[in-house]
């Protein structure tokens, strides 16, 4: 059985998956990394795309700067608004889930403030899915208090 790992060391959910909303926005901590917090592979996996360069804009749908990797057991995920010229990795290179794929960013459309957040995505045999219920907390994530962090 895959075990996936979220991808940042804090998890702090802004806004949650809903049919309106196909993903989880993770939030910055001051204490875990701030603005610019370490973005880590789920696990072990191949990455698939890669897409660099982009700055902030106010496109609705335009997902920045992200990194798909694919996962055994039929998993992608890819991580989205990553800053500007942090992505460390290369379509092809093998990661397991201490490997560091960049930075969180604003990249791409990050709502009308501009907010630095992650924008997590998780698919199944192809079809998306609920993070939170393929996804795990492992003993080195810290998980915020509240389920409802706001974006700083």
């Amino acid at each position: 059985m895959v075990k996936l790992k979220y991808p940042l060391k804090f998890v702090g959910v802004t806004q949650d998956f809903k049919p309106t909303h196909l993903a989880l926005d993770l939030a910055w901590n001051v204490k875990y990394g701030g603005k610019n917090a370490d973005i880590y592979a789920c696990g072990d996996g191949v990455v698939e795309s890669i897409r660099d360069g982009r700055n902030n804009s106010m496109v609705n749908g335009d997902s920045g700067n992200y990194v798909t990797i694919k996962y055994a057991g039929g998993y992608e995920t890819r991580t989205c608004h990553m800053l500007k010229g942090s992505i460390t990795v290369k379509k092809g290179d093998k990661v397991t889930k201490d490997t560091l794929i960049g930075k969180m960013g604003n990249s791409g459309y990050c709502g009308r403030n501009k907010a630095y957040h992650l924008h997590f995505i998780v698919w199944k045999n192809g079809v998306r899915v609920n993070p939170r219920k393929h996804v795990y907390v492992y003993d080195d994530n810290v998980v915020a208090k509240s389920n409802e962090y706001k974006l700083l």
